[in-house]
């Protein structure tokens, strides 16, 4: 069988690839399960306004503004350990900063927007996880109440 020397398709490849680390959520939140869903909750909330604000920011060719929100977006997603998406939006950020290349600009928030999507499935996927093992444990910390009190007629 003959390898392919081509890379594959950026869409299939990024389905393939996780490309939010939910290890490192969880040793930042000492494996805390209220606590990540409570940061993934936040960054859900917070990461439309944001992606608003980038795309605004681009529409309006203010590259102050493309800067500022690209670092905001940055910060929100370093939290999530959505790395991928840094190496997107320091490109972004220079290209603000030196205010030329808007169509690289604009490439850019194209990229971004695609791991923001994936990050979402992501995310969705984890919390639906997490807030089931939450009411897992919920129910056995029930459970051995009712065992530790006997059992009432």
């Amino acid at each position: 069988m003959k390898k392919s020397n081509q890379l594959p398709d950026k869409q299939n490849a990024d389905s393939l690839v996780p490309v939010c680390n939910f290890k490192y959520v969880r040793e930042m939140m000492n494996n805390d399960n209220s606590l990540v869903l409570g940061v993934i909750d936040a960054f859900m909330k917070q990461l439309p306004s944001e992606l608003v604000c980038l795309t605004k920011a681009i529409e309006e060719v203010n590259f102050a503004k493309i800067k500022t929100c690209a670092n905001d977006l940055a910060a929100s997603a370093a939290i999530l350990g959505i790395n991928e998406l840094s190496p997107v939006l320091i490109m972004m950020k220079r290209y603000a900063k030196s205010g030329k290349e808007l169509n690289q600009i604009k490439k850019l928030i194209r990229r971004s927007n695609k791991i923001c999507w994936q990050a979402i499935e992501e995310l969705n996927t984890e919390s639906l996880k997490l807030s089931g093992e939450l009411q897992t444990m919920e129910i056995k910390k029930q459970f051995v109440l009712f065992l530790k009190g006997g059992i009432s007629k």
